[in-house]
């Protein structure tokens, strides 16, 4: 722990060079500190290591630094009101929206009567390798690949044990498989 009082004399000067060392210094022995508490607290190691380098920034404007009688008791105080102060903030700003979300689409290059045509044989393929499924593998993978419901949930649902759930599943993926192969083969 670090006092003012334990600083040299020169130290709490106001010059910048010398009152930038004492930064540094502290810094030094602090900064790995704060970051763990950060991390401790939640934030992610980027937004730890944005914390403890704006708590440093807003130290280095404070000009009663050299004054403080605990100084690593300010630090994790500053640090805990940092995080507090970014966690309100996200409350109040509105959520980030993906560019893809707002945007219009942007009309594809693919998009000629060719392309449209091999894409409806695609689908009705792909149609028919699911009609070809047996009923309740059928079930199964419509409610694990699509519904996406648990193993637990389809369990139960269908009157299955999770063992069943995950052969149907399997068969289900197989069968797809082997269809989709053959067709591209032929």
């Amino acid at each position: 722990m670090l006092f003012a009082s334990d600083l040299p004399v020169e130290q709490k000067s106001t010059t910048p060079d010398k009152r930038n060392a004492a930064l540094t210094q502290l810094y030094l022995q602090h900064a790995a500190t704060l970051r763990r508490i950060a991390l401790a607290k939640g934030a992610s190691g980027a937004d730890a290591d944005e914390l403890v380098q704006e708590l440093f920034i807003r130290l280095q404007r404070n000009d009663k630094f050299a004054t403080l009688r605990c100084t690593e008791a300010y630090l994790r105080t500053m640090l805990v009101n940092l995080m507090t102060d970014r966690f309100r903030q996200s409350l109040r700003s509105p959520d980030l929206v993906d560019i893809d979300d707002v945007a219009p689409p942007v009309a594809s290059a693919y998009n000629d009567p060719e392309t449209r045509l091999s894409e409806q044989k695609a689908l009705e393929c792909m149609i028919q390798d699911w009609s070809a499924l047996p009923a309740e593998c059928r079930q199964v993978f419509f409610l694990h690949r699509i519904e996406n419901k648990s193993y637990d949930v389809i369990a139960k649902t269908c009157g299955l044990t999770i063992a069943g759930v995950r052969k149907h599943l399997r068969d289900a993926l197989l069968i797809l498989t082997t269809k989709r192969i053959e067709r591209d083969n032929q």
